[in-house]
């Protein structure tokens, strides 16, 4: 018998299900009754909490959105550095897809871009936010002669987003198989010659 959790808890149970699924088989093969059948509870439970699988879906991107930018936001409010928010930044998104490696095949599903325009407004939501977050701390940088006063903030969010992109979908692609947190300072480290 299913342990009686909160309302709350039992949601958060059935969207980390849900990124488990999605990180063994991908994201197009998701059903309701496997989300149920792998948190132990009736797939009518399922639906008390939420409506449908788009629904489920959107939490999930919720989830993801709410995870990374409370993460980001608690980095870029610490009295450090713009070269080491950058690198706690990126450490945070490594560790985050490590422990949750769903989330790639999640945001970078062409599925979900094509299938639904609200999940797909949702995560360009997520996008421009994180963007904004990046674009700003090397602005700071910039302002503080941390960085070279001719780098073009716009470009240089989009190389960091960019290298993240690459070495989290080679990651993801290869089934996990070394380790993402390991490269984080390599990839700063090459990164940020490129800022000063």
């Amino acid at each position: 018998m299913a342990q009686r959790l909160s309302s709350v808890e039992r949601k958060r149970q059935i969207i980390i299900a849900t990124l488990d699924i999605v990180s063994e088989r991908g994201f197009g093969n998701i059903t309701t009754a496997e989300i149920a059948n792998r948190v132990g509870i009736s797939e009518g439970a399922v639906f008390k909490h939420f409506s449908s699988k788009a629904e489920i879906l959107q939490e999930v991107l919720f989830f993801i959105r709410t995870s990374l930018l409370t993460l980001a936001q608690n980095i870029i409010s610490k009295e450090i550095t713009a070269d080491e928010k950058l690198k706690q930044i990126l450490y945070n998104i490594f560790s985050f897809f490590t422990q949750y490696p769903g989330v790639p095949k999640v945001i970078f599903s062409e599925q979900l871009h094509l299938a639904d325009q609200n999940l797909k407004g949702i995560l360009a939501e997520h996008v421009k936010s994180y963007s904004q977050i990046i674009h700003n701390v090397i602005v700071e940088g910039r302002e503080k002669g941390l960085f070279n006063r001719d780098c073009d903030p716009e470009l240089a969010t989009e190389a960091f987003l960019g290298l993240v992109q690459v070495n989290v979908f080679k990651w993801s692609i290869s089934g996990h198989a070394w380790c993402l947190t390991d490269r984080a300072d390599k990839i700063f480290n090459y990164f940020i010659r490129t800022l000063v």
